[in-house]
């Protein structure tokens, strides 16, 4: 499995991220390697932000409503968070939105305490 963000993952196959739809082809590039999942990161929309889970039998999206600060290693907690939820036997789908959940939790406590910079000091 990979985690890569929108920027990782346009270097990681050369193609520019432009719409949504180019994630799909991006996680096919990747699956096609030989990765078994693939979830990219960081997809912005106006109001929310998008992660993407794709393996060969589904795709999923999901979003959250953007908060704002400007927070720090995100995705270094976020990749510690799902190899914790798989290592307890999670399937990969369900570690992933668990991840997505809890790492949003941790932000949305840091918003309102009005706490940016680096996520570790937070959590």
């Amino acid at each position: 499995m990979v985690t890569p963000n929108i920027y990782e993952a346009e270097i990681l196959t050369e193609k520019s991220i432009k719409k949504k739809a180019h994630l799909f082809e991006i996680a096919e590039r990747l699956i096609n390697l030989g990765i078994k999942a693939v979830i990219i990161k960081g997809w912005q929309s106006s109001s929310f932000i998008w992660d993407f889970f794709f393996d060969k039998n589904k795709k999923v999206f999901l979003k959250k409503k953007k908060l704002s600060g400007n927070f720090h290693g995100t995705g270094c907690a976020f990749s510690s968070a799902l190899l914790s939820y798989l290592m307890h036997g999670f399937d990969p789908e369900t570690a992933f939105k668990k991840t997505k959940n809890w790492l949003y939790l941790k932000l949305k406590k840091a918003e309102k305490e009005k706490i940016g910079g680096k996520l570790w000091l937070f959590l």
